[in-house]
């Protein structure tokens, strides 16, 4: 009887072990679950800029089709497709900025509040670079066609960025008040900017911002020359 005791208590003592080595195994090898950390709002704004790429992405589309089109057109009917092709020629001038534009937008004006003369400024009223820089980001990623801050033409290659004591846009300097143009549907860009928190964001630093509608906008073309130092056109024979 004593042996057999001893066989069970044994095999279950085995069976203890076994089972503890599994439940560390298993425990050392399962992946750690990943929890979502953003909120409701981050998550709200990330699918509707994704929904405006996938919509300009269609009409980019599109639009390469509707060229195609007469361009095939412009050849069925012995038209000459020059004619086509220099409107698509300005056409990429005013999308990259290489062009004046016009066309419906607003005019956001960014300008310091006064105080009372015994009052004092919270913080330090100072824009920045990177101020102006979350503004320009805000407003590509909801759609805007074409920006100028200070009349300076916004492009892909333009530098928003402190130098010393002053801001430097196309390596010239702005000075506040600041006025940035806009073209682009007014409706869609101003309360995704308010949303954004555009107007609680200067407001730590003692300024107002004003949005002004237009129904037409001029806004100006890059000034500067670009100059490509190694970009050149691939030829057909070096596909």
């Amino acid at each position: 009887m004593n042996q057999d005791r001893k066989v069970i208590l044994t095999f279950t003592f085995v069976c203890f072990i076994l089972g503890l080595m599994l439940a560390v195994q298993y425990a050392s090898t399962a992946l750690p679950e990943e929890r979502e950390t953003r909120g409701l709002n981050d998550l709200r704004l990330e699918l509707q800029k994704e929904r405006e790429r996938t919509q300009a992405l269609i009409s980019e589309i599109g639009s390469y089709h509707e060229l195609l089109h007469r361009y095939d057109k412009s050849l069925d009917q012995d038209q000459d497709p020059l004619e086509i092709m220099e409107k698509e020629r300005l056409r990429l001038r005013q999308m990259i900025g290489l062009e004046e534009v016009q066309g419906e937008g607003f005019i956001i004006r960014i300008e310091q509040r006064e105080l009372d003369p015994l009052e004092e400024y919270e913080f330090d009223p100072f824009i920045y670079d990177e101020d102006l820089r979350l503004i320009v980001n805000e407003l590509n990623a909801y759609g805007a066609q074409a920006i100028a801050i200070n009349g300076e033409r916004i492009i892909a290659t333009s530098a928003i960025r402190n130098v010393q004591n002053q801001i430097l846009i196309n390596t010239r300097p702005v000075a506040p008040p600041y006025e940035i143009k806009v073209i682009g549907d007014p409706s869609t860009l101003i309360p995704a900017l308010r949303l954004a928190g555009l107007e609680e964001y200067f407001d730590i630093v003692s300024h107002n911002v004003s949005f002004e509608e237009k129904e037409r906008l001029t806004v100006p073309a890059y000034a500067q020359r670009i100059d490509f130092q190694y970009l050149q056109p691939v030829k057909e024979d070096n596909r």
